[in-house]
C-alpha cells in the first residue's frame, strides 16, 4: 500500500545573515510518499519544491528501494540520510516535525551550507535486536563520497557519478534500555576522502554520540560530533530542550545551545561558506494548532559568527502536514 505525505512552512524574518531586509517567505513544499508490499518490499521517495532567490525547483531529497529479510537485515539501495546523530535519522525535511524552526546549523543540508554529508548514495544495511537489556539498532553504509563545489563552496554528494575511487563509509549502533524506553543512546562515525583547494586527496572522519529523551511532556536531544583529518580537528555540538504544555493552551517552550568550533587553518572547513566558527542561541514557542497536522512557532535566534556581525533575529513559522 501506498502512503503519500505533505510538508510544507511559510514564514517571516527579521535581518539574518542571509536576507539583508525583513522578509516574508515560502519555506519547502516536502513530497513524501512509500509503499510497502508484504512487510518485505519498501520503496521511499522524497521530493522537495524549494526556492532560491526569486525561482523554486524541486530536488529528489531521498529515493530508495529495500527488501527486508529479517529484523536483524534490511538491505536498501539509493540516496539515503546519512547514518550519523539522532537528528539526521529522526526527521526527514518536513520542518513542521521538530519543535524548533529549522535544524541546527551544521546539520543543515548540503545546499543550505551544512558541513556534515547528511545525504549519500549508495547502500544500506539495517537491523535491530531486542534483549532483556534493550532495544538495540544498526545502519551500515557503503556510498559515493560527497565532493565540495569550488564555486559555491558547498558539499555535493555525487548522486549520478563518484568523483574520485574512493568510497564514504557510515556506521551508527543505538540502544535503548528496557527501563527508559524513551532514552536512546547513539554512536556514529563516517569517513570519506575529497580534494580541498589547500590538499588533494584529503581523508576527512566524524566521529559522534546523541543522547534523545522523548517521553511527554519533556524532550532532550544533545549530539556531539568530532572532525579529523591529517592538518587539524573541529568539533560541533547542540543542546536542545522542550517541556509541552497542554492548558490552557497546547504551547511548548523550548530553548537549544548550537557551537561549530574551527581551526582557521584546516584545509576542509577553509572550503566551505559555512566553514567558520560560530554558535546560536535559540529559543522560542511552539503552539499545536492542530497536533497531528499544523503548528506556529515563534522564535528568537542570536546568531554569533566569527569575524561577522551578530544578528539578533526574530523568525515566525506556520508549518502544516497533510
Amino acid at each position: 500500500m501506498a502512503n503519500i505525505d505533505v510538508f510544507g512552512d511559510v514564514g517571516f524574518s527579521t535581518v539574518t545573515r542571509e536576507k539583508s531586509h525583513p522578509s516574508f517567505f515560502l519555506g519547502d513544499l516536502d513530497l513524501f510518499s512509500t509503499m510497502n508490499v508484504d512487510n518485505r518490499l519498501i520503496f521511499l521517495s522524497e521530493i522537495q519544491i524549494e526556492g532560491e532567490e526569486s525561482r523554486f525547483f524541486p530536488e529528489v531529497e531521498r529515493f530508495w528501494i529495500g527488501y527486508t529479510f529479517n529484523d536483524l537485515i534490511t538491505l536498501r539501495a539509493g540516496r539515503h540520510h546519512t547514518a550519523l546523530g539522532y537528528w539526521n535519522n529522526a526527521y526527514h525535511h518536513g520542518k513542521w516535525l521538530f519543535v524548533t524552526v529549522d535544524r541546527p546549523f551544521f546539520l543543515g543540508f548540503e545546499d543550505k551550507n551544512g558541513v556534515i554529508p547528511v545525504h549519500l548514495i549508495g547502500i544500506e544495511m539495517e537491523g535491530k535486536k531486542a534483549n532483556d537489556f534493550g532495544r538495540f539498532s544498526y545502519r551500515f553504509q557503503i556510498a559515493n563520497g560527497p565532493r565540495i563545489d569550488p564555486i559555491e563552496k558547498k558539499l555535493d554528494p555525487n548522486n549520478i557519478a563518484d568523483d574520485n575511487d574512493s568510497k564514504e563509509a557510515a556506521l551508527r549502533f543505538s540502544v535503548t534500555p528496557v527501563t527508559v524506553p524513551d532514552f536512546i543512546f547513539g554512536i556514529s562515525g563516517t569517513t570519506y576522502t575529497l580534494d580541498t583547494s589547500q590538499k588533494a586527496g584529503l581523508k576527512e572522519s566524524i566521529f559522534g554520540f546523541d543522547l534523545s529523551y522523548t517521553k511527554l511532556p519533556w524532550e532532550f536531544l544533545a549530539e556531539y560530533f568530532r572532525f579529523y583529518n591529517s592538518d587539524a580537528a573541529a568539533d560541533a555540538f547542540y543542546i536542545q530542550l522542550s517541556y509541552a504544555l497542554t492548558l490552557p493552551y497546547p504551547i511548548t517552550p523550548y530553548a537549544r545551545y548550537e557551537r561549530l568550533g574551527v581551526n582557521d587553518s584546516d584545509p576542509y572547513f577553509l572550503d566551505l561558506a559555512g566553514g567558520s566558527e560560530r554558535n546560536q542561541k535559540i529559543m522560542g514557542l511552539k503552539y499545536e494548532v492542530d497536533p497531528f497536522d499544523s503548528s506556529i512557532k515563534l522564535q528568537y535566534r542570536n546568531d554569533d559568527k566569527k569575524g561577522a556581525q551578530t544578528y539578533h533575529i526574530v523568525e515566525i513559522q506556520w508549518a502544516v502536514h497533510f
